[in-house]
């Protein structure tokens, strides 16, 4: 005979002995003796035997797998079953063993008792209802393992080719801000972002105010401006923010698409500078490259750009009265100061118009409250008109509302007619407790008239330390000059912990404030200097604010005129 097609051993059986198939079928049944493993094992010594047992067990173990599970199907009782050599009649089959026979796949019937007792083959005995259900569990349990494994990883590589967006929760815009980062992919940060004191690290919901820079050396990242443009940045790239309509790309790619701001009928014109030329947008969606040289090339995608080519000094200004327009499906490139070639439609280069799906992505915040000082209550206000040793005094010039000392040094912190003047390493504080739902404003008119790039600063500290200039939370500095370092504006305290948020180069007297927002549930800081913003950020969660300081460092020589410290509660916590 045969095996069926699906079985691994399809080899013509020789005649089959009924010894031989009773021995099998015995240890088949699952119930056998160590006589009858003894017996078997002798009889496979002849080769056409062992030939006639694998056969057999193989074609048992695949009738066992695909009958797993069935209890109910009995076969006809009185069907002759052809063997070769012999015409047997089949007796009852235990349940669930064996399926119908199917033509052309003879299945071979286990012997039945002979009539003489030499020839009788011992009654086969009922199988155990543990071994088939230990069975039928087992292969259940394959399937399931398997199943498991196919869905598992169909899940899987769905989540690797899509995966899903990350829910975050909006930021507030900070004052004074001209555009937020929307969007990131992927982002690396330059290597040579650190040399510039300007660069800010990108960060979803990221404010951004005019004078800081951008600089990627990898990835995307979506910026959205309060003139209505949205552009995305590819890395590597170096841009300036100019203004809330207006750009300076040094180096890499954007995408810009220009629309018109919700309640507005019209919006001021976006620019993108560049080394070489200067692109305008007339209602448009377009790409600028800058290339390592600074050469510029610029895509329309659609409605129309004005490129306007930047002439160096030995060159016609008259060349670049007129600027050159780009309609949609128009390039062009400069090759030079003054030259522009225009690119033919099929030779673009490539720019990111929409970000990759999964990237981070957050929906921007609410708008700040606005500062007013109609609505402002003065803490603390000391215009410094006392005598001797600010030390323990209370702050003079009334209309504060807090009766706290000042904590200083005994000495070098004296109350002149020019007002407080410092002239040691340390800090002069006053105990404060921001509260929830309010807006702080802490200001301080300081001039720094000695000690070079040595500083005064004003801002939010924990504990005090009248012998320590350290703050720990957030506050701007102020130097006599910055011939070497710009002022700068930091959260946190010591070199490894200080955050880098802008700077400028401009000294003097100077009046600094430093905004604190509590009414939402991340608290912000806004820095400014003679009323402009300069830079922000969330303050991190573990900073502790126990005072509001003025700190000298170094041979630094500071006067300070004025010191307040206002707050203003929210619509929704101000009082009727």
């Amino acid at each position: 005979m045969t095996l069926p097609p699906r079985s691994r051993i399809t080899v013509p059986l020789p005649g089959p002995d009924a010894d031989l198939f009773t021995a099998i079928c015995t240890i088949c049944d699952g119930q056998p003796t160590r006589a009858d493993f003894d017996r078997l094992e002798r009889m496979l010594q002849d080769p056409a035997a062992m030939t006639v047992y694998l056969a057999v067990t193989d074609l048992d173990a695949s009738l066992r797998w695909k009958l797993r599970g069935r209890t109910h199907w009995q076969p006809p009782t009185d069907t002759p079953s052809q063997l070769p050599g012999r015409s047997v009649r089949r007796g009852p089959t235990p349940t669930g063993l064996a399926p119908p026979e199917s033509p052309g796949s003879p299945v071979a019937s286990r012997p039945v008792a002979q009539s003489t007792p030499a020839a009788a083959a011992p009654a086969r005995q009922p199988r155990s209802a543990a071994a088939g259900t230990s069975l039928q569990r087992i292969a259940q349990l394959i399937v399931t393992l398997l199943t498991t494994l196919t869905i598992g990883s169909g899940v899987f590589l769905f989540l690797a080719n899509n995966p899903p967006e990350r829910a975050l929760k909006p930021r507030p815009r900070l004052p004074g801000s001209v555009a937020c980062v929307t969007s990131l992919h992927d982002v690396a940060r330059s290597e040579t972002a650190a040399a510039s004191v300007a660069a800010v690290q990108p960060d979803i919901c990221l404010s951004l105010f005019p004078g800081q820079r951008l600089a990627l050396g990898g990835g995307l990242v979506e910026l959205a401006f309060d003139s209505g443009a949205r552009l995305i940045l590819e890395g590597p790239v170096a841009a300036d923010i100019v203004s809330s309509a207006a750009v300076r790309l040094d180096r890499g790619r954007l995408t810009a698409t220009v629309t018109t701001v919700p309640g507005q009928t019209t919006s001021p014109r976006f620019t993108v500078e560049t080394p070489t030329a200067t692109v305008t947008d007339i209602g448009t969606s377009f790409g600028v490259a800058v290339s390592e040289a600074g050469l510029t090339d610029v895509s329309v995608f659609d409605g129309l750009v004005d490129l306007l080519p930047r002439l160096s000094d030995a060159t016609d200004h008259a060349v670049a009265a007129d600027p050159i327009r780009l309609a949609a499906g128009e390039s062009a490139a400069l090759t030079g100061p003054g030259e522009v070639v225009r690119r033919l439609p099929r030779s673009p280069i490539e720019f990111r118009r929409s970000m990759p799906k999964g990237s981070l992505s957050a929906p921007s915040g609410p708008s700040p409250i606005r500062w007013d000082d109609a609505q402002a209550v003065a803490v603390y206000r000391d215009r410094f008109q006392g005598k001797g040793s600010v030390a323990g005094s209370s702050p003079s010039g009334g209309s504060g509302t807090s009766d706290g000392a000042w904590t200083a040094p005994a000495t070098n912190w004296n109350l002149t007619p020019d007002g407080l003047v410092a002239a040691a390493r340390g800090k002069a504080s006053l105990p404060f407790t921001p509260q929830p739902g309010r807006i702080y404003r802490l200001e301080a008119e300081v001039n720094v008239t000695v000690g070079g790039n040595d500083w005064a600063a004003i801002g939010f500290s924990g504990a005090a330390n009248p012998g320590d200039p350290a703050m720990t939370a957030a506050w701007i500095l102020q130097r006599e000059s910055t011939d070497l370092d710009p002022n700068l504006m930091f959260f946190g305290s010591g070199t490894q912990n200080l955050r880098l948020i802008t700077g400028d180069s401009l000294t003097g007297r100077r009046t600094l404030a430093v905004l604190l927002d509590t009414t939402h549930a991340e608290w912000t800081v806004t820095f400014l200097a003679d009323g402009r913003s300069l830079g922000g950020g969330v303050l991190p969660a573990e900073a502790r604010i126990e005072t509001v300081c003025l700190a000298c460092q170094g041979q630094a020589h500071v006067v300070c005129r004025t010191f307040s410290l206002l707050v203003m509660e929210s619509p929704d916590e101000a009082h009727p």
